[in-house]
């Protein structure tokens, strides 16, 4: 079900559905390449295919979270403006791997007191997207705040990303929504990266 939104009633908010899939992939890559990744820039076919299940997997796993805003203008032109891909993890459980690693060893020691994940679950956002044509309307704001309602609705008390430190106004967006910068520095390769958090009490 789209949600309205109070911030600009121009566009709802619903969950990502099968027929979104290759648009999610395709814009994920994109936000990569703008960001600074390039990681993908070589894939082959094969490698290509497992990105896009990769992204299915938020549409259609248990602990997936994939929001898409919708224009509610009407017209031939896409009126999908912009997503969000998130996860709620549960390190107590996910098989370790250097990923799990990084977050119990490298990231929760930096953390402030108290905002460590309750039972090791968290939510941690991969992807925000919002077309350049529609920023600064909200949007952005409106996707990310469905992630604090699947985090009360499930139970969850923290909510996690990561930019490149280069990224200062991603950096800037998460703060005005409540999100603590709390580490910065390399995580899986040489780059620097700015960790955010926020906690939610109970």
């Amino acid at each position: 079900m789209a949600t309205p939104t109070t911030a600009d009633p121009s566009f709802t908010i619903r969950p990502a559905r099968a027929a979104d899939i290759d648009f999610l992939a395709r814009v994920d890559l994109e936000v990569d390449s703008e960001s600074g990744e390039t990681y993908h820039l070589e894939w082959n076919p094969e490698q290509r295919a497992a990105h896009r299940e990769r992204i299915a997997g938020f549409v259609h796993g248990d602990d997936g979270i994939a929001r898409i805003a919708e224009s509610t203008a009407s017209g031939p032109r896409d009126r999908r403006i912009g997503m969000l891909l998130a996860s709620v993890r549960d390190l107590e459980t996910e098989p370790p791997t250097k990923f799990t690693r990084m977050f119990t060893q490298q990231l929760w020691p930096a953390l402030p007191p108290g905002w460590e994940p309750n039972r090791g679950r968290f939510i941690e956002m991969f992807q925000l997207w919002v077309d350049p044509g529609r920023r600064r309307r909200g949007i952005a704001s409106s996707l990310k705040s469905q992630l604090d309602q699947a985090a009360r609705d499930g139970g969850v008390s923290l909510l996690y990303t990561h930019t490149r430190a280069t990224n200062t106004h991603v950096v800037t967006l998460n703060e005005k929504l409540g999100y603590t910068a709390f580490r910065t520095g390399p995580l899986w390769d040489d780059v620097a990266r700015v960790s955010l958090a926020k906690h939610l009490p109970p």
